[in-house]
Order: structure tokens, then C-alpha cells, then sequence
């Protein structure tokens, strides 16, 4: 590992280049040297934050797309109220006051409403950001610098401004448009016919098309989320796991010292009630490991390498990883006994394609150096086990070798203990610490699960999907109340055209159907436009998807027929509305 001060004008490409060439010259100049595989190269921020930044990215645009979604919900309310506001606004014309006046007026009683929006949402971030931060913070990279400062004030005061003149701009200005007089003179009634006519009906199309792109995002992490779920790992996570690192300088001179310690400690782990198995490995998976150059007997050039593990004689046993053929390790192959390896599946198919490797023998030339510059020692392959997905269910498959700790003195400063009972793993894990103190209680113990280990590597793209999900649900609600808005405030203003059509003969079902078509017309534009923009921009997150395609019919058919459920339920309070409406009560009012 090497960390490097970038100079301003060397993209990270360059600098992979140009150490990648380094790295192959030093290769070509000394066939012995550990180049090659070349150079990687990332930002250190990218080594801290890890995959973050793409959910990052992808929630932001999220919550942006929500925005957008309140500004046309409360533009489309705005719009229908704009109608049954035209006399007034008729009225303070006559008066004097100018068209600037009227926009003022109304811009002012959207941006007061934004500020108050804003304020009740700062109060629910606060509230937000201590649940993520309690559920997920020791898995957010930096979250203890999270909070909420002056900077996150400021932003929220100039987006509640922005926001609000977004909202009523558009009904501020259809408002105060035309000649007001001629209102005056007709009485201010409404005249709206058909959904055609509808008053913001594009608004609320729009918010229809954003939700059902949220809805379609959400449904593709959910269905990538299931098909890393229903993967094989390759082994059984009900293991508790302790750490230990033996320090001083007994245990750094004296491999024979930490045999004891392991063997002792091992000892004390099967002794405990519902123990089924314990092992120790230097690197366990769902954690570190060491990626290691092999060497193939008879063969010049072979695959670059494979995952080095260096495992007790159980390590199999404990995670229930099967034998595929030949054997595992014994009590026969101690510090005295011929070097022998166990190698996976995915291996065996790299390195002995179509043949039976047990027998052939491997090095693993930077893993095992000898001593004084000498080769790494030959390893005779003794089996083959399954194989596991080392870095978690987002990970592929990779060639991996295990050796017999016995046999290499060097590796036993720090491991790991596996262990497998019939209890909770959780409750395991305690019982393992309080017994690890009884060996030594100077060596500090890390205690945990693998079940917590696997749920850590999926945290991220947890609190992606849940977070995704939950506004995606929040839109879906507010497109529904746009189209329950907008079909209330039309049924309203047509009260007197609905008590004539009825007094003229018009049945309920007329009046309803009426009513449904107006809706139905902005429900079926708004879908047609959220497909066609689910189809395009959802191959924005094809990198955050597993099993699953950007285009995956069954997700967009569901997220369609959530969206048309709620917002037809939406639109049908209306239509049962205006069928029961009184003629003679209406044109009385009238």
C-alpha cells in the first residue's frame, strides 16, 4: 500500500497508467518480483466512503425529484384555487391594484407557506438524521461528523424561499392574466369542461410521471436487494467470531507460546454447552484478506492468484463448507509433516481446468517467501471445497487457498476463532469472551458475529432502499392528493353545470363517469410520461443492481399498478361527490 500527494494536472488515470508501467518494467527486469498484477489507484476519500458516493448521488437526486413533486402539488392546488379566486382578485383590480400587486400578493402567501413548510421539516430531519444515525451510524462512513449546523439552516431557508416561488408562480401569473373586468361581468363564475380544461392538470401529470419513476427506483433496489438475498455465500453465518492479537515478547518470539494460547483457547470454546465446532483462521471471510501470487508445478505461467488463508483443521466443519473431493486437514499434518493445501472449487476450474488437482502441488510465492531470498515451499493439494463469496453477497466468487496453521508459525500472531453452537450466536459470542480472560486475560478479545458482519457489508445499500422506499411511498401519496385536490376544487366550481345535468335527467353514474374521465385523462398522461422516463433514466443506477435489469418488466408493471390503485382510490372520493349533490339545494346557492 503506498498514499501519494496527486499533482493537480494527473487524472487518476494517468497515475494508474504510469505506476502500472512502473510496475510491469520491474516485472520484466526481475521475473521474481511481485508485480504482476500492476497498480490500482483511487482517491483516499473514495478508500474511506467506499461505494457511498453513488447512493449519495442517487438520494440526492431523490429527494430533488420530491421537491420538484410538493412545488407541483401545491402549484396544482394553487391553479384550482386560482379559479374560484378570480373575482376576488377581479375585484382588488378595480380597486387599483396593478398585475405586479396580484403577483406579489400571491407569490407572498406561497413563499410564507414554504416557510413554514421548511421550518416543520428541519424539525423532522433533525428527528430523521438521529434515527439513521441510532440504526446505521456505525456503518456510515463519518457519520460522527453528521449534523445539523448553520450552513444546513441557511440551505433550508434559501430552498423554502426558492421552493415556494416555484410553487406559486405559475398560478400567480394564470391568475392575474387576461382582463379581469370581463370577470366582474360574468359573474366570476368557472367554466371549466372536460379534463382538457382541467386547472392544473399538467401539474399534476408531472407529479403522477415523477412518482412513478421514484416508485420504479425503489422497486429495482428492492428486486436487486431479494436476488442478492436468495445468493449462496457458501457457508453457514450462525458463527460467533474472537479476534485476538498476541503481543509482548513471549508470544512474538515463541511460536510454541501461541500454539498454546490457540489450542487453549480453542479448548475453552468447545467446552462450552451446544458448542458443534470451533476453528481458528488468520483471516476469516467477510473480512480481511490476503490475495496471494501462485506458482502451478510443470507450468511456466499460470491464473495471477488466489484468496491465502491459513485455517485450523475444523475451519471447514465450522462453516459447513462442503468437501468437494479429496480431503481436509488432520491431526497428522502438523510443523513435521509434508506441506499440504486445500484449495476451492473456483480455483481448481483457474488453475486445473477439466482435471482432478488433487496430488498436483502449488506455491504461493509472495504469501510464503522463503528464507535468505530462497523459492516459497511446494504445497501438495490434499482437496478441494466449495466455494465462498469472500467480500459478502455482492462479491464474486474468487480462487482461494487454505493452508494448515501448523504449518506456518509466521501467521499465528493474529487470528480469529469461528465458533458453532446450537444457541444464539449473539450470546456465544459474550460466553467466548468471559472464557478468553480464563487463558489470558492480558490479550484483548474482539468478539462478534458473521451475522453481523454480513448484515454490515449490505448496510449501505439497506439504508439506500429503505430510504429510496420511503420517498418513493411519499410521492405516491402526494401525487394522490394532487389529483384528490384538483378533482374537489373542479367539482366545486362546476356545482351549478352538475345540478342542471341532473335536473336535466343525468344519472349518477353519468355524473360520476364525467367526473372519473376528467381524472383518468391526467392519471393516463402522467403514467405514460413516468414509463418513458423510468425507462431512461433508470439505467442511471445499473450499477447499483444485481439479477435484475434496468428494464425488468415485473417491477415497472407493479410500481404502475401501486401508482393507479392509490391514485384512482384518490380520484373516486370526488366522483361519489358530485353524484350526490342536491339540484335544487345547488341552484338555490347559485
Amino acid at each position: 500500500m503506498m498514499i501519494a500527494r496527486r499533482k493537480a494536472d494527473l487524472t487518476s488515470e494517468q497515475a494508474r497508467a504510469a505506476l502500472s508501467g512502473v510496475a510491469r518494467g520491474i516485472r520484466d527486469r526481475d521475473p521474481t518480483a511481485l508485480y504482476d498484477f500492476g497498480v490500482s489507484a483511487r482517491s483516499l476519500t473514495e478508500s474511506v466512503t467506499g461505494g457511498v458516493s453513488e447512493y449519495f448521488d442517487m438520494l440526492i437526486a431523490t429527494v430533488g425529484v420530491v421537491l420538484l413533486i410538493v412545488c407541483a402539488n401545491v402549484g396544482a392546488s394553487g391553479m384550482a384555487r386560482a379559479q374560484a379566486r378570480t373575482r376576488e382578485m377581479a375585484v382588488r383590480s378595480s380597486l387599483g391594484a396593478g398585475r405586479g400587486r396580484l403577483v406579489q400578493q400571491l407569490l407572498f402567501e406561497h413563499v410564507w407557506l414554504g416557510l413554514l413548510g421548511g421550518s416543520a421539516g428541519l424539525v423532522l430531519a433533525w428527528a430523521a438524521i438521529r434515527g439513521v444515525l441510532v440504526r446505521w451510524g456505525n456503518q456510515i462512513p463519518r457519520a460522527q461528523e453528521v449534523s445539523m449546523d448553520g450552513r444546513v439552516f441557511a440551505f433550508a431557508l434559501a430552498l423554502s424561499i426558492v421552493a415556494g416561488v416555484l410553487a406559486g408562480l405559475v398560478p400567480a401569473i394564470r391568475v392575474t392574466r387576461g382582463s379581469l373586468s370581463g370577470v366582474l361581468q360574468t359573474g366570476g363564475r368557472g367554466t371549466a369542461r372536460g379534463g382538457r380544461q382541467l386547472a392544473g392538470a399538467s401539474l399534476v401529470s408531472l407529479e403522477i410521471a415523477l412518482a412513478l419513476l421514484l416508485l420504479t427506483g425503489a422497486g429495482l433496489l428492492i428486486r436487486s436487494f431479494q436476488s442478492l438475498l436468495s445468493r449462496d455465500i457458501g457457508f453457514d453465518t450462525s458463527v460467533a467470531t474472537a479476534e485476538a492479537a498476541l503481543g509482548g515478547p513471549v508470544y512474538a518470539k515463541e511460536s510454541i507460546r501461541r500454539y498454546v494460547y490457540w489450542d487453549q483457547l480453542l479448548d475453552e470454546f468447545r467446552a462450552i454447552p451446544g458448542v458443534e465446532a470451533a476453528a481458528v483462521s488468520q483471516w476469516i471471510p467477510l473480512g480481511l484478506t490476503g490475495q496471494g501470487f501462485v506458482d502451478v508445478e510443470g507450468r511456466e505461467h499460470g491464473p495471477a492468484g488466489a484468496v491465502y488463508r491459513t485455517v485450523s483443521e475444523d475451519f471447514f466443519r465450522t462453516l459447513r463448507m462442503p468437501l468437494i473431493v479429496g480431503r481436509t486437514f488432520g491431526a497428522d499434518d502438523g510443523s513435521a509433516a509434508p506441506r499440504v493445501v486445500v484449495i476451492n472449487r473456483e480455483m481448481a476450474k483457474q488453475f486445473f481446468p477439466g482435471k482432478n488437482p488433487v496430488g498436483r502441488r502449488i506455491r504461493a510465492r509472495s504469501q510464503e517467501p522463503g528464507p535468505n531470498g530462497q523459492p516459497a515451499p511446494w504445497l501438495t493439494i490434499v482437496g478441494v471445497v466449495g466455494d465462498i463469496r469472500t467480500y459478502g453477497l455482492e462479491s464474486d466468487v474468487r480462487a482461494e487457498m487454505y493452508v494448515d496453521f501448523r504449518q506456518t508459525p509466521s501467521r499465528t500472531t493474529s487470528m480469529t476463532a469461528l465458533v458453532r453452537g446450537s444457541g444464539s450466536p449473539a450470546r456465544l459470542a459474550e460466553e467466548m469472551r468471559r472464557r478468553a480472560r480464563l487463558v489470558d486475560s492480558r490479550v484483548a478479545v474482539d468478539v462478534g458475529t458473521l451475522d453481523d458482519r454480513l448484515r454490515a457489508t449490505l448496510a449501505t445499500r439497506t439504508l439506500a432502499m429503505v430510504l429510496l422506499s420511503a420517498f418513493a411511498a411519499v410521492a405516491m401519496l402526494l401525487a394522490a392528493l394532487g389529483i384528490y385536490g384538483v378533482l374537489s376544487f373542479a367539482v366545486a366550481q362546476r356545482t351549478r353545470e352538475l345540478a342542471v345535468r341532473t335536473a336535466l335527467g343525468a344519472q349518477r353514474a353519468q355524473l360520476m363517469a364525467l367526473v372519473l374521465r376528467a381524472g383518468l385523462r391526467v392519471v393516463a398522461i402522467g403514467m405514460v410520461c413516468g414509463i418513458i422516463a423510468s425507462a431512461w433514466l433508470s439505467r442511471a443506477i445499473q450499477s447499483l443492481l444485481v439479477g435484475v435489469t434496468p428494464l425488468d418488466p415485473l417491477t415497472y408493471v407493479v410500481a404502475a399498478a401501486v401508482l393507479s390503485v392509490t391514485v384512482l382510490a384518490a380520484i373516486m372520493v370526488p366522483a361519489l361527490r358530485a353524484t350526490k349533490a342536491d339540484p335544487v339545494t345547488a341552484l338555490q346557492a347559485e
